[in-house]
């Protein structure tokens, strides 16, 4: 809204503006002078006008709808009142200071109340699970086999058998190993003839020893 003031008295004028009428404690007004002040104050002298610009907010406990207001100019010595201008106040409903279920509605208390019992009720539940399965042996840790264990449930093969202890070498003696034969005499490593087994003799080429091969 534009407000106008105008000092056509022939003495110096000073006051306030404000805001009169029905619903208007729950308004907030906002003046702001043509010169940028936001005071709703002025001082006049003989002649001289103001103007200012009027911003209305309404608050949450406005019951909104259309309202009937003045501006008021009051200092010492005078109170003038403008014409009276209808406004259509548009309001929201407060916010329920706790929780809204659309039915009803809690306030802060019962809503920090319901809250506590709600979480505590869900961590029971849960300890209540976690009894119930480990009272039937189900457990989600892993078990690890010990080797005990892995033995039972593994079939291993039995153990090859001892290989039985070679009789001692007389002398002459020697064995074959590889296909070939160590001379006792010369310790020479002289390579048998194909397919030939123990016990068999033979003449060392080297010393001329008598080698008898055997098992």
């Amino acid at each position: 809204l534009s407000v106008a003031i105008a000092n056509n008295g022939n003495e110096r004028v000073t006051g306030t503006l404000s805001l009169v009428g029905e619903g208007a404690a729950d308004l907030s007004p906002g003046w702001t002078a043509v010169g940028g002040s936001s005071s709703p104050a002025y001082d006049l002298m003989p002649g001289e006008s103001a103007s200012y610009e009027l911003t209305l907010i309404s608050s949450f406990t406005t019951s909104g709808g259309e309202l009937s207001m003045k501006v008021q100019a009051g200092g010492s010595g005078h109170q003038v009142l403008s014409t009276p201008f209808t406004i259509n106040v548009v309001t929201e409903p407060a916010k329920p200071a706790g929780l809204d279920f659309g039915l009803f509605q809690l306030d802060n208390q019962t809503s920090i109340t319901a809250l506590a019992v709600g979480w505590i009720m869900v961590i029971l539940m849960l300890i209540g699970i976690i009894s119930r399965r480990k009272g039937r042996g189900g457990s989600d840790e892993p078990v690890f086999e010990t080797e005990e264990t892995m033995a039972e449930e593994m079939e291993l093969p039995p153990p090859p058998a001892p290989a039985a202890e070679a009789s001692p070498l007389g002398d002459g003696e020697a064995r074959m190993t590889d296909g070939r034969v160590t001379c006792p005499g010369c310790s020479s490593s002289l390579k048998m003839p194909s397919g030939k087994t123990p016990p068999f003799k033979f003449t060392c080429p080297k010393c001329s020893e008598s080698v008898r091969v055997v098992d």
